[in-house]
């Protein structure tokens, strides 16, 4: 995560571009979209404890989230101790390492479960749900917060930042 945010912070285009999400002033106002997948969880995770146990706090706007992290890392309240490393404990950072979380966490094993002829895709994950043991539910936790690959998160940032652009 760190090194893939670090590469777009130092591109001048994609910085000037995300400032300008919700920001008329800097010319080109693209709010919020209503219906944006990374506001809500799909219906088939809205049960899934690991999920819901990460609280509000993974149902957010990505471009606003990455344009508050480039305005962060870019604001003249850094002094020069902080110009060097800029700590993971920032609220910024914080709000984007909850979304990689959300991203990366596994849905639960259908091991030992087939889906039934007719089965919907929510009812069969609720049954993959349910028969969840407490270990396996730690699991998915720890791998969600765990070391990911660099490219794999960039590709979903940017995807997420592109599903939170009102296409209107």
């Amino acid at each position: 995560m760190n090194s893939a945010l670090q590469n777009l912070v130092h591109l001048p285009k994609f910085c000037n571009w995300i400032k300008q999400h919700n920001d008329a002033a800097l010319g080109a106002d693209w709010p919020c979209r209503a219906n944006d997948p990374n506001r809500h969880l799909p219906v088939s995770q809205a049960k899934d404890q690991v999920l819901v146990k990460m609280g509000e706090d993974i149902k957010q706007c990505v471009a606003c989230l990455v344009k508050a992290f480039v305005l962060d890392y870019w604001s003249d309240a850094r002094d020069n101790a902080n110009l060097i490393k800029f700590p993971h404990t920032r609220p910024s950072v914080k709000a984007l390492n909850a979304m990689a979380r959300r991203w990366f966490t596994e849905p639960p094993s259908s091991s030992g479960l087939t889906k039934a002829q007719g089965e919907s895709k929510i009812a069969f994950m609720n049954r993959r749900l349910n028969n969840e043991s407490r270990n396996d539910r730690i699991g998915r936790m720890r791998n969600a917060a765990g070391q990911q690959d660099s490219d794999e998160f960039l590709m979903r940032l940017l995807n997420a930042c592109k599903d939170s652009i009102d296409p209107g």
